[in-house]
């Protein structure tokens, strides 16, 4: 029996990421050693080829068609053989003899009571069972790192944007600096620039924390090295586009909250 395919909203998600143009992002952090570069489509793939819960359920799937095969078995013509070898005496002269009896037996099953088609379709049950029960784990595994993976892309966007803000702050600090060299009533701008400098590196402090949890919790769920180095493809190409006057008007003619007499 043919194995059903994985669930389309995977396979999906799979082929749009490998498909889909994915811009590099203006921060490069260095990857750990041994980590290989990665996009969202790798780390789907190495969830439905390679994570070892998948393994596992594609392995009971294995197992399950077996026992379909086997059940199966139960229809097709039994043939068995058989045979028999002994010694004997003789009570003329004492001598011994000796010989082998051969037999085949065949059968062929005609009805049962539906005994064997019962338990060929149980067996067929439990392979579905175990597709879907795969089919849920590649899809919990797979929108679990796909929500780490756009934590990620945006943690490290505003790691960007903060250095940016850190750059600018500098050049703003030295020039709040000069001025404040022979305008002594500027001081307190100075205090301002420092403390606000401050702030902004300790919130590039976090945000860099937070995206290296993200790729270690991208880690953790493939079970693998794999480490994200390009921007996720744009989700919003899969939903259909709708004109907003045409949904406006759909809205006002079919939901039900709306007052049509008034209208």
């Amino acid at each position: 029996m043919r194995l059903p395919s994985l669930s389309a909203l995977t396979l999906a998600l799979a082929g749009f990421a490998t498909n889909a143009a994915e811009p590099s992002l203006p921060l490069k952090l260095t990857p750990f050693l041994g980590v290989k570069p990665a996009s969202l489509a790798d780390f789907v793939g190495q969830i439905m080829a390679k994570h070892p819960r998948t393994v596992a359920a594609s392995e009971a799937i294995g197992s399950t068609e077996a026992l379909v095969e086997a059940a199966k078995g139960a229809k097709l013509p039994q043939v068995s053989a058989s045979g028999a070898a002994g010694r004997t005496q003789s009570t003329v002269n004492g001598a011994f003899s000796n010989g082998f009896r051969p037999g085949v037996t065949a059968s062929q099953l005609i009805y049962d009571g539906d005994r064997t088609n019962n338990n060929i379709k149980g067996r067929e049950q439990d392979t579905l069972s175990a597709v879907a029960q795969r089919d849920e784990i590649v899809l919990t595994l797979t929108a679990r790192v796909a929500e780490a993976y756009m934590e990620w892309h945006r943690q490290s966007r505003l790691l960007a944007l903060t250095n940016e803000q850190l750059i600018a702050l500098d050049r703003f600090d030295q020039l709040v600096r000069d001025i404040a060299s022979f305008d002594k009533g500027r001081a307190s701008d100075l205090r301002l620039v420092t403390s606000r400098i401050v702030q902004t590196r300790n919130a590039r402090d976090a945000r860099l924390v937070n995206t290296r949890d993200a790729i270690k919790q991208m880690q953790q769920i493939c079970v693998c090295m794999l480490s994200p180095a390009v921007a996720p493809p744009d989700f919003s190409k899969l939903v259909p586009a709708a004109p907003p006057i045409e949904t406006g008007m759909a809205l006002l003619r079919d939901h039900p909250s709306v007052d049509r007499k008034s209208t």
